[in-house]
């Protein structure tokens, strides 16, 4: 019916009502138009009534804290209004306030749905009909309304009121002027900006941030995976969350971004799809995702058509904009968005304004990180609004966006020398996203590989510092077969020393010397010279053994010759810690010491935090070495606690590997095990495979300990063949539980057992010695 009414005439939504001799409720509707009669005759009600709030067949769920704040907030503010993006539920939490409100409203409380008006004067006679009252000829709608409001006690639910504003706020500040005992809770994408409201913003339901992390359990103790739960249960399907479909479910709720009408759409899928399946689909098409309520009003029908709605009420300034914001993968600044979203359409100077109105209008959300304010999209609105790019658009767009970073990260490199860690993560971390994006565009088929050569060779410190060897692994082999005679001398020499990080061995990873090596050859022939000079640490540590320290001894001393122009920077810090490990494979342990407290009163003063549990590890290990083993616990005890506060795995991974170590040779054998366990966790997540190497061999010993000789002759077989494919040397306490566990092994396990049992273990794949080493 809605879509064959003339021009100008609308139907006003007058809620359910129990008539006279109808057993169940019933929808009522009114035709509008001007000209018409504006009065309804009197409904012939089984009941007097005092609201007309339509009962809900389905509990709110996840909604506790929300009505909670909104009990606190309508004592002291009679005007509310619920701010948040389409399909958040702001309707919803607005019906069940008032639903539990009606006994503090003698006159009842009254929702009046406004999605359906086009017309802004229909809003004051909609009202002055929802309460039965005419319009005298000659008097205005709204006077009708405060009359008949003037000594009501009563709440006023006016949903969907974005499209309306203007005649939303007037109707609103003349009742709040005028009726005392009268208070107004509206819904909107947008606030009403009158004097006397307080905006209460919506949010999302929250979901489990790490999908792949979640048990059953924990995912439904989020509202979006216990919606998602009971509208599948609630489709007929028996559906449940369990150990075989929790990490698909929690990604259909990140990928939804927890919005609850998203949600019961995509739970209604269930009756077709296995929960993996549907997973998937969103991976590739989110915004065609239909199915809702057939009762629903036909700008929820779909989500295509909730952010159609949202879209079509922006002038074409903004429109433009939010498409161009949808290139951000992962957020943006202010200062992003101006270089990037800007040219002869839209101008640097009104983008704040326009982002602002974005942000009111609830399709911009604003998350404040740290001392700065970022700014992002909703997934499913940026997908929304990426489908809104034309093709060209969308390349030019994602090449503004490359350029950009690389100056953005190109600054990061110089920030990071001498600067706060924590504070210079804050500013950069937060684009890691916008910086995969931009490098799958440039090393993709409609890329441009010299944008993405020149953003590779800025951001390696970044994956450092955030332990993404993976990634770091991926990139930087990727790059190296692009790397042309024509790309830029200081691209060729940052890329060259990022691959010295492939296989991120940090001492004994004699194949990270060569790209080292190569790449400070061209910064010295640049002139680069601190830049030179990191690349001859990177080429010490590579080199640095216990069975051969005098190459690496020349690069490191070399490197600690250039650097005091420079002042106190984290590579001069890296070097003198890196001397200090030197010294320690020399056997000159007191030096050692010497160079690595250096060190870390460098790292402590420019408040390095990775660097300074690093050099606490090798304070560890410098201390153990001479047999202080309690300062040696102290300091590695030290590393993990800082490893833990600063949510640093790989550091906590390294410093419990080694923790475990000394727990082995001083006895504590169950200790070990445990430490060895949680260590060899966080190698196998974040791809560490030289440590997993070492932590299999230490598990190895505890298997020989526990009498499972076959198996540590199986894990130290695998540990001999990776040590021997990447030429690493056993260094200190490794060598101790070396000499330790071969000599027990081959002691009882006969020889030709022997040699057959290391071969089968020689022959695992890394994840199979993860397996068999976790099972100890």
């Amino acid at each position: 019916m809605i879509d064959n009414l003339p021009d100008g005439a609308a139907l006003l939504d007058l809620g359910q009502h129990l008539l006279r001799d109808v057993d169940t409720p019933q929808r009522l509707h009114q035709l509008m138009a001007l000209g018409l009669g504006s009065k309804f005759p009197p409904l012939k009600l089984d009941s007097p009534r005092r609201t007309n709030i339509p009962q809900q067949t389905l509990a709110l769920i996840g909604r506790d804290s929300e009505l909670r704040d909104m009990e606190i907030l309508a004592r002291k503010f009679r005007l509310i209004t619920l701010v948040g993006p389409g399909g958040v539920g702001k309707t919803r939490v607005g019906l069940e306030f008032g639903r539990e409100a009606i006994l503090r409203y003698p006159d009842g409380v009254w929702v009046l749905e406004l999605a359906s008006l086009t017309d802004g004067q229909l809003v004051a006679e909609s009202l002055a009909t929802l309460f039965g009252g005419g319009i005298a000829l000659g008097r205005l709608a709204l006077d009708t309304v405060v009359s008949f409001l003037r000594d009501k006690s009563v709440l006023i639910i006016l949903d969907s009121c974005e499209h309306l504003l203007l005649s939303v706020a007037e109707t609103a500040e003349a009742i709040l002027r005028n009726c005392a005992g009268v208070s107004l809770i509206c819904t909107s994408r947008e606030p009403l900006a009158v004097r006397g409201e307080r905006i209460y913003r919506i949010p999302s339901l929250s979901f489990p941030t790490h999908p792949d992390a979640a048990s059953a359990e924990s995912a439904l103790r989020h509202p979006a995976v216990r919606l998602f739960a009971e509208r599948g249960s609630a489709a007929g399907t028996g559906f449940t969350v369990g150990k075989e479909n929790v990490a698909a479910v929690c990604t259909i709720c990140k990928r939804l971004d927890g919005l609850p009408l998203a949600l019961e759409i995509a739970a209604s899928h269930l009756r077709a799809l296995l929960a993996h399946e549907l997973a998937d689909l969103l991976e590739k098409h989110l915004i065609v995702l239909g199915g809702a309520s057939r009762t629903a009003l036909p700008q929820q029908q779909t989500l295509q058509s909730v952010f159609e709605w949202s879209f079509n009420l922006l002038v074409a300034d903004e429109q433009t904009l939010l498409k161009r914001l949808a290139i951000f993968a992962g957020g943006f600044t202010l200062e992003s968005a101006q270089a990037v979203a800007t040219d002869n359409t839209i101008i640097h100077s009104n983008v704040f304004n326009m982002l602002s109105s974005l942000v009111d209008k609830s399709l911009v959300t604003l998350v404040p990180v740290g001392h700065q304010t970022r700014y992002r999209l909703l997934e499913s609105t940026r997908s929304f609004a990426l489908g809104r790019l034309a093709k060209e658009e969308h390349e030019s767009l994602a090449r503004r966006l490359c350029s950009f970073l690389i100056s953005f990260y190109a600054e990061a490199s110089a920030e990071w020398l001498d600067g706060s860690t924590d504070n210079w993560l804050q500013i950069y971390a937060p684009d890691l996203d916008n910086l995969r994006a931009s490098l799958e565009w440039a090393f993709g088929a409609n890329g441009e590989i010299e944008l993405g050569l020149e953003l590779a060779s800025h951001s390696l410190r970044l994956m450092l510092e955030l332990s993404l060897f993976p990634e770091i692994d991926r990139w930087f082999q990727a790059t190296s077969a692009h790397v042309r005679e024509d790309t830029p001398l200081l691209v060729k020499a940052r890329l060259l020393y990022a691959t010295s990080y492939v296989h991120h061995a940090w001492f004994g990873g004699r194949d990270a010397a060569q790209p080292a090596l190569e790449a400070a050859a061209l910064f010295r022939a640049s002139g680069s010279t601190l830049e030179l000079a990191q690349c001859l640490v990177r080429a010490g540590q590579a080199l640095s053994s216990p069975t051969e320290t005098r190459h690496a001894r020349l690069l490191l001393e070399e490197s600690h010759m250039l650097l005091p122009p420079y002042g106190d920077t984290k590579v001069r810090a890296t070097c003198l810690l890196s001397l200090g490990v030197l010294s320690d494979f020399e056997g000159n342990f007191l030096d050692g010491y010497t160079l690595l407290k250096e060190s870390a009163d460098i790292f402590q003063e420019i408040e390095d935090n990775f660097g300074m549990r690093f050099v606490l590890i090798c304070l560890a290990e410098n201390r153990f070495s001479l047999g202080a083993a309690n300062d040696a616990l102290m300091f590695v005890q030290q590393a993990i606690d800082l490893a833990v506060k600063h949510n640093h795995r790989h550091t906590l991974s390294l410093a419990r590997m080694n923790l475990a170590a000394y727990q082995l040779i001083l006895g504590m054998t169950g200790e070990a095990r445990e430490t060895a366990r949680e260590s060899l966790r966080d190698a196998n997540t974040l791809g560490l495979s030289s440590y997993i190497v070492i932590l299999v061999e230490h598990l190895a010993l505890v298997a020989a300990l526990d009498g499972k000789l076959d198996r540590a002759a199986r894990m130290l077989g695998y540990s001999d063949r990776m040590r021997l494919f990447h030429g690493s040397v056993r260094e200190g306490t490794e060598q101790k539980i070396y000499e330790r566990l071969a000599p027990l092994v081959a002691s009882i396990v006969p020889r030709e057992k022997l040699i057959r049992l290391a071969g089968e273990g020689a022959a695992w794949t890394e994840g199979q010695a993860v397996e068999h080493a976790m099972a100890i």
